[in-house]
């Protein structure tokens, strides 16, 4: 099951045009490389 953010992110990228849908794209990877690190962050301070 996917959260609901990538799900989101995907039907954005479908609707809009190709160029609209590679701006979603690189928002949406941009937000979960910020997650990832914040998550990564986390887990290394609580070890």
């Amino acid at each position: 099951m996917e959260p609901p953010a990538v799900t989101t992110c995907n039907s954005q990228a479908s609707i809009g045009s190709s160029s609209n849908g590679l701006f979603h794209l690189f928002i949406c990877s941009q937000f979960f490389f910020l997650l990832k690190g914040r998550f990564l962050l986390f887990f290394n301070v609580n070890i």
